[in-house]
């Protein structure tokens, strides 16, 4: 059972808004994903005892870059607006 299942149950009785709780699952659970997708393609192929190889770690550290700049890039410009607007 995935470690989330209580937020899953919770969010809802706890008022969190649909369009937040599906970004916020959509992006954090992507390299849960990735990494379950990765651990069944390795254990198919059983050519290594390596869970991680270097191109796996590579893409989960762009992965995990991308998000926090997208993170921070819409905080930037939700802080720029609310100044644009109470400069009017």
């Amino acid at each position: 059972m995935s470690p989330n299942w209580l937020l899953n149950l919770s969010s809802p009785l706890l008022g969190v808004p649909l369009h937040l709780f599906f970004i916020s699952i959509l992006f954090g659970l992507l390299p849960y994903n990735f990494l379950c997708v990765q651990s069944g393609l390795m254990l198919a192929e059983l050519r290594g005892v390596a869970i991680l190889d270097p191109a796996s770690i590579s893409l989960l550290v762009l992965g995990t870059v991308l998000l926090l700049a997208t993170g921070l890039g819409m905080r930037y410009f939700h802080s720029r607006l609310e100044q644009t607007r109470t400069s009017r």
